[in-house]
């Protein structure tokens, strides 16, 4: 939780959610959904903006404490889901800020982002094949030639931007007939 806690208040993610707001802003999309919310700061602060905000991740203790705090500063502790639910949801916007590479099955994950949003946001770190998950590694290694397939299989690139050493995307959902929805 400390980790999570400095992470939110260093300026890593300031270029991701500058590019996140002004698409949000410049379209009215205020229904968002923050994936991977960890103790869910960024989404408490978007909350405060004026956003409709509800935060998902694994059931963990991070996520026990972000329901805490949002019942004692907002009295909203049902804004703060586990992941499992996420499909019981739709909203204008989802992101996953440094996300992808933690999942055990990213591409999965990257299917239900866009399953969940008419809009997805993510970022990209640098791919780096020498790069090894260890103990250490705050992100581990995601393999650009797997994912960037699979977000293009369901949606549109429409944004990118420079967000620090990664690459901020936003990603139009393509709406699927038949067989392939």
């Amino acid at each position: 939780m400390y980790d999570l806690t400095w992470f939110h208040y260093m300026d890593a993610k300031d270029g991701f959610f500058r590019t996140l707001l002004d698409f949000a802003d410049e379209h009215g999309l205020s229904r968002i959904a923050d994936i991977g919310c960890g103790v869910a700061l960024d989404a408490q602060a978007l909350l405060q903006a004026g956003y409709e905000v509800h935060a998902y991740d694994l059931d963990n203790p991070c996520l026990a404490y972000a329901r805490l705090r949002f019942d004692h500063d907002f009295g909203e502790s049902g804004r703060v889901h586990c992941l499992s639910e996420l499909g019981d949801h739709h909203y204008q916007l989802v992101y996953a800020v440094d996300v992808l590479g933690h999942a055990d099955d990213p591409e999965a994950l990257a299917t239900l982002l866009f399953q969940a949003g008419d809009h997805v946001v993510v970022n990209l770190l640098p791919h780096d094949s020498r790069h090894r998950f260890g103990p250490a590694d705050l992100h581990p290694r995601l393999d650009h030639q797997c994912i960037l397939p699979t977000l293009q299989a369901h949606g549109e690139l429409i944004r990118v931007a420079a967000s620090g050493e990664s690459v901020a995307t936003i990603w139009r959902a393509i709406m699927r007939t038949g067989r392939d929805q």
